[in-house]
């Protein structure tokens, strides 16, 4: 059980294109962003940081560092949602990280 419960994403409009950054790269906000909104600044700070690991200029293949990620959060024992890996069938992603 979270110590902050997450807000709903209309309790800061002004971070509305923070969510749906992750809601395009992830296909969900996740709750941490959700409850990081208390303090703005830390939801663009980490906006910032995602977008710059994920940034698909990057030498790592970006289907790798979705995999890298989904691995580590099972080694963390961090459950993302039920069938968020991959998340859009089809995508760049999903075809390089599961082919």
């Amino acid at each position: 059980m979270p110590r902050l419960q997450p807000l709903p994403p209309e309790t800061t409009p002004e971070l509305k294109d923070h969510f749906d950054f992750f809601l395009g790269t992830l296909g969900f906000t996740p709750n941490s962003v959700l409850t990081m909104q208390r303090k703005p600044k830390l939801v663009r700070a980490f906006a910032q940081l995602n977008g710059a690991v994920m940034d698909p200029q990057g030498e790592v293949d970006l289907g790798f560092r979705r995999l890298i990620g989904h691995v580590v959060s099972k080694a963390s024992t961090i459950q993302p949602p039920s069938g968020l890996w991959p998340r859009k069938r089809g995508s760049r992603c999903a075809q390089t990280a599961f082919a």
